[in-house]
């Protein structure tokens, strides 16, 4: 997908995926920091001090004219205690778990915290990137997680990813 651009008058493309950078950058946490607090699960699942797990999981928004989605790989934050017990209950089937985005999220401001309904797919291989099933409602990323957004909004998302990349899009 491309878009005309307004800006310098040239085609772009439309950036389907976008990711959050790595744990340890957004925690804070050195190298060294890192090996030493955080131990990691089937190169996925990241236990920080033993009391709070992070993984990715990828939250798709639909855009509402197409049918294509813009895909976020997002960190969410979950009880230790609680992923465990959703863990011994997995036995190749689908699962899913509540939990919280652990960071803001691009384009959408103060979204650290929202409240989320996490899926896990399971196939005999391996664990999938689990998906967002359910967001907090009562904010514009739930908002537009259940309606979907316009065609409009994501051209002036990725306006700003092709002409403005240092601006701070978390906030």
């Amino acid at each position: 997908m491309e878009f005309d651009c307004t800006i310098c008058g040239k085609k772009h493309d439309v950036f389907t995926r976008i990711t959050l950078p790595e744990l340890n950058v957004l925690i804070g946490m050195n190298e060294q920091e890192f090996e030493t607090r955080v131990q990691v699960f089937k190169d996925k699942f990241y236990f920080v001090n033993t009391k709070q797990v992070f993984f990715k999981a990828d939250l798709k928004i639909q855009i509402k004219t197409l049918e294509q989605y813009i895909r976020f790989e997002v960190w969410v934050k979950i009880n230790p205690i609680d992923f465990i017990k959703m863990a011994e209950k997995l036995d190749g089937i689908d699962s899913s778990i509540n939990g919280v985005l652990a960071f803001n999220i691009p384009f959408y401001k103060d979204t650290k915290g929202t409240n989320l309904n996490i899926r896990f797919k399971l196939n005999e291989k391996s664990i999938k990137n689990p998906s967002i099933a359910g967001v907090e409602s009562d904010n514009p990323l739930g908002v537009d997680f259940r309606d979907g957004i316009s065609e409009k909004k994501v051209v002036e998302w990725m306006k700003i990813l092709h002409h403005f990349p240092s601006e701070n899009i978390f906030n």
